[in-house]
């Protein structure tokens, strides 16, 4: 006969299972409209011969097309929520080799429902870290564009006043 603690334990987690249903089975019904919202766009590129120069501009080759219908739809408005989050600023983000891999560990992640989770919460701390595959990832690009925030309000060799305004137009500051 089983223990009573584990019986009422084994009961509340499947109350909580059950009071969960509803809400995972809306976002199934989500990831699946988004799914195939994205197939028909594909389809309708493919049919009027822009798929291949639309994947161009998007920095995607033909073979990323299953990848990107099997990976998780909402990655696309979760990262760069996540981004702003962890500090980094999206408006001046260029898209670089390590950018585009944080994207697609993104959406292939599995955790994207307690990324949906923190991302609701009003936690401030750093609790990402324990689910976000990305999360040393974004800390470096955080981390850097702070750096290079740092280094443009400080003058350039440390010099200042007209010395820096002529580097300047010397193109020496970026």
């Amino acid at each position: 006969m089983a223990h009573p603690r584990v019986f009422s334990r084994w009961l509340d987690q499947a109350v909580q299972a059950l009071a969960r249903l509803p809400s995972n089975f809306m976002l199934t019904i989500e990831d699946w409209r988004e799914r195939s919202s994205l197939a028909r766009e594909l389809d309708g590129l493919a049919a009027h011969g822009e798929l291949d120069r639309t994947l161009i501009e998007a920095g995607l080759s033909p073979s990323d097309v299953p990848r990107l219908l099997k990976g998780h739809p909402g990655a696309g408005r979760q990262l760069p929520e996540m981004m702003r989050r962890v500090g980094i600023d999206t408006a001046i983000l260029p898209t670089t080799p390590e950018i585009r891999e944080i994207e697609w560990r993104c959406t292939d992640c599995r955790s994207w429902r307690q990324c949906r989770e923190w991302l609701a919460s009003d936690d401030g701390d750093h609790g990402y870290r324990a689910f976000c595959p990305n999360a040393t990832a974004l800390e470096r690009v955080r981390d850097r564009q702070e750096l290079r925030r740092a280094g443009r309000d400080r003058p350039a060799g440390g010099r200042s006043g007209i010395l820096r305004e002529l580097d300047a137009m010397r193109g020496q500051i970026y």
